[in-house]
């Protein structure tokens, strides 16, 4: 039996943290590590940790409060406020475990949380190893040239990074950015890990499709234009709408909305402009929780996928997810995400800003067939090792291989 054990702390299971937090706990459990998961007291009976269950994982709930000051404070410091108090409750949590349990490792799946803190403080997990994933750093998109806003103070935020992978108790340090894992290739190379973000191919069987597509909808022999997850203004959704109203019906296409929706997208989507797109089902709306069978129907029946998002500079798992189905993307030239779609060409880079870009992208990407299964084809080849084989084997790794295996 292996004694090694890794305490797993996640402050909130909202958006893609809930189906990370599952499959980096599955990673251990694999490794035949005793696992101890620390989640909010309303995060305990989360959807997306629903049935984990295993005889070496323990499941500790805390308590995620801020006294009345400390949040005042937070609020006034924004960022700042918010990373030294994930610090506090990271430290606070460690201590309150470890007086009962003997913890080798601690695991922080976005360890960007506390990234400043812990770099400037040191750990706040005394005399033990600790390991998590970075998503937030962004002083290397100038030096690679991404397109971007320019970033104030990069050259103190490398500083701080790289006080953080000095740290002698980090033993390492995941990154799913892969121009972050490049940058440091070609400069500093050390404890820096990439983390290929991890998708899944699944394919429906028939039945399952035309189920689906009756509970959802979805109508067949249209070309799909998929705009999944989170829906937010920031998706680029609102320009998108007002391109597709200049859309020749002609062309057959149908784009499915499907996510929970942010109200100012929902209010949008109430105006008399759209209301003859849902009524001629040319636009559908799945305002909801999508579940895996769902997801897998709605990546298998589109014909393409929408990435043009407006403010969003880091990279996105959906695109990963395309590519997975072979599906071509309609993408901003903006951030990681343009700078992986200009890479690999699995689809048009566009202005996300200019609805007149846009409708002449989706345009080309339901009419110029050569071009559609260039990219489709691409898709195909791009991200292949973005496997959840892969990022379990990664991540279980993170601490040194003490399996018994």
């Amino acid at each position: 039996m292996n004694s090694f054990t890794v305490l797993i702390i996640e402050t909130a299971l909202s958006g893609h943290r809930g189906e990370y937090v599952r499959w980096i706990t599955c990673s251990f459990l694999e490794k035949k590590y005793k696992v101890i998961l620390a989640l909010p007291e309303d995060a305990i009976k989360h959807q997306s940790i629903d049935g984990l269950s295993d005889p070496m994982l323990k499941i500790v709930p805390f308590e995620k409060v801020l006294p009345g000051g400390v949040y005042h404070w937070i609020k006034k410091t924004g960022l700042i406020g918010s990373d030294y108090f994930h610090y506090v409750l990271f430290k606070k949590i460690f201590k309150k475990i470890s007086n009962n349990e003997s913890i080798d490792g601690v695991f922080i799946p976005f360890i960007d949380y506390a990234l400043y803190s812990i770099s400037v403080l040191g750990s706040p997990f005394p005399r033990c190893k600790f390991t998590g994933i970075s998503m937030r750093p962004d002083f290397h998109y100038a030096a690679l040239g991404l397109n971007v806003p320019v970033r104030r103070g990069a050259n103190i935020k490398k500083y701080i990074f790289n006080r953080l992978l000095s740290n002698p108790e980090l033993t390492s340090l995941l990154t799913l950015d892969e121009a972050m894992f490049q940058y440091y290739s070609e400069t500093t190379p050390g404890k820096l890990q990439l983390l290929p973000e991890p998708a899944e191919y699944v394919k429906p069987d028939n039945l399952t499709v035309e189920r689906v597509q009756a509970d959802l909808h979805l109508s067949q022999g249209a070309k799909k234009i998929l705009v999944y997850g989170s829906l937010t203004k920031r998706k680029g959704i609102i320009n998108l709408l007002k391109a597709i109203l200049r859309l020749d019906d002609s062309c057959g296409f149908q784009a499915v909305f499907a996510g929970k929706m942010e109200d100012e997208v929902l209010v949008e989507l109430s105006k008399d402009d759209y209301k003859l797109l849902l009524e001629n089902k040319r636009l559908l709306v799945i305002d909801r929780f999508i579940s895996s069978e769902e997801e897998s129907v709605l990546f298998s029946t589109a014909y393409c996928c929408w990435l043009g998002y407006i403010g969003h500079y880091r990279a996105s798992g959906v695109l990963i997810q395309s590519c997975h189905y072979k599906l071509p993307v309609l993408a901003t030239n903006e951030g990681i995400i343009g700078w992986q779609v200009g890479k690999y060409a699995p689809g048009i880079l566009m202005d996300a800003y200019s609805v007149d870009d846009i409708h002449q992208s989706i345009e080309s990407m339901l009419y110029d067939e050569k071009a559609y299964f260039y990219y489709k084809n691409n898709a195909g080849k791009a991200f292949v090792a973005n496997t959840f084989r892969n990022a379990k084997m990664i991540t279980g790794c993170s601490f040194g291989d003490f399996s018994t295996e």
